[in-house]
């Protein structure tokens, strides 16, 4: 299957580390295997890529195209990605293929091959995508097991993109739902899966349309927790645990109840100890007072006035004057989460300390009083 060259720039982009924000995806079910292959440059752990024809089994391009021209379809339809890998493990050969028409019978046809020469075959999630992998039996299970994952990580970004991308390209929410029911094909427990529908919950629950963060979900706390618990395989990672974990707290703290705070405090220092994959300076600020907020509904101990101290000194560091007096003016007097502390004399000697600067004044002529005086 091809695309037009435009198509295939915008999914290269989109799953290269670092992509911008405006790299945007494919819409499901266009996504093409030509997205979940593996490049040489980005092989799983423990693994080498290599591009050849053919590898263990006799699988590779001509096999596959031989089998494609016996059913009748020609690359249109069915489109055929191929590489070696090797690791200490073994060799084992892996295809990709596309398969945009009579789907199931490409299954069917390809699963008898498979039996008689000692290949695994399985769905990435639809029957028009497929994989397989030949080699010896144990290298073949333990890399069918690795790909699927990426497979499902894949996809993840994909939807977090489209998500992020709206911009008029139909309903975000529709195409991050199927990407939701691949990944859940793939693996029905997977974190990201539980993450991706907690992003839905959260935009979807929005009070205000405007501003689709600032909610208080159930829904998505349930999601949240699940993707976040330490046995879910395929967890959130990178910015997107960071993202998981800072909501579950917001959320959390937004619920006003003690009984969940402890549960708060520590989502969001989960968060904070992986801020380096923050998007920005500011997104890490706001998680830290997040956790004061967390800390300060548990009442004025010493760790909430620790943690206000180094919050209030990481926001003067890294945000621009006026984001820091924002940041400042909400926790001094306007942010209901610190009205148990505001009464205490340690709040007070803080919010001195860490005052914003006055604004200079600019240099003009002198008053009219001094003028007059000058006169005289």
């Amino acid at each position: 299957m091809r695309f037009p060259a435009a198509f295939l720039l915008a999914a290269a982009l989109g799953l290269a580390a670092g992509a911008p924000a405006w790299a945007e995806p494919p819409e499901p079910p266009l996504w093409s295997v030509e997205n979940v292959m593996p490049p040489e440059e980005q092989a799983p752990a423990g693994w080498r890529i290599r591009s050849v024809d053919e590898g263990p089994g006799g699988l590779g391009y001509a096999a596959l195209e031989a089998l494609g021209t016996e059913l009748g379809l020609d690359e249109d339809v069915f489109y055929v990605e191929f590489r070696v890998f090797e690791g200490d493990a073994g060799r084992c050969g892996v295809a990709m293929l596309d398969a945009d028409r009579d789907a199931e019978k490409v299954l069917a046809a390809l699963e008898a091959r498979a039996a008689e020469h000692g290949w695994s075959v399985r769905a990435l999630g639809t029957p028009m995508r497929l994989v397989v992998v030949s080699g010896e039996a144990e290298p073949r299970t333990a890399l069918l097991r690795t790909l699927l994952g990426e497979a499902v990580y894949t996809f993840c970004d994909l939807a977090r993109r489209r998500l992020n991308t709206a911009r008029g390209r139909g309903d975000p929410h529709a195409a991050v739902e199927e990407y939701i029911r691949v990944i859940r094909a793939l693996e029905p427990e997977a974190g990201v899966g539980f993450s991706l529908a907690a992003s839905l919950s959260v935009q979807r629950g929005a009070k205000d349309p405007q501003n689709p963060d600032w909610i208080e979900w159930d829904e998505a706390i349930a999601a949240l927790r699940r993707a976040l618990a330490p046995a879910t395989p395929f967890p959130p990672r990178g910015g997107h645990r960071y993202w998981a974990a800072t909501r579950l707290g917001m959320l959390l703290v937004d619920k006003e109840r003690a009984d969940v705070l402890a549960e708060a405090v520590a989502a969001l220092r989960e968060a904070v100890a992986i801020e380096s994959d923050a998007p920005d300076a500011a997104a890490r600020v706001d998680t830290r007072v997040w956790l004061c907020r967390a800390l300060a509904r548990q009442g004025p101990t010493p760790e909430a006035f620790t943690e206000l101290r180094g919050t209030l000194e990481m926001a003067r560091t890294l945000l621009p004057p006026g984001s820091y007096k924002a940041v400042y003016e909400q926790v001094k007097e306007k942010d209901k989460h610190f009205g148990g502390l505001r009464g205490d004399s340690r709040f007070a000697a803080l919010m001195g300390e860490f005052a914003p600067p006055e604004p200079k004044k600019p240099a003009g002529h002198p008053a009219p009083e001094k003028q007059q005086a000058g006169r005289a």
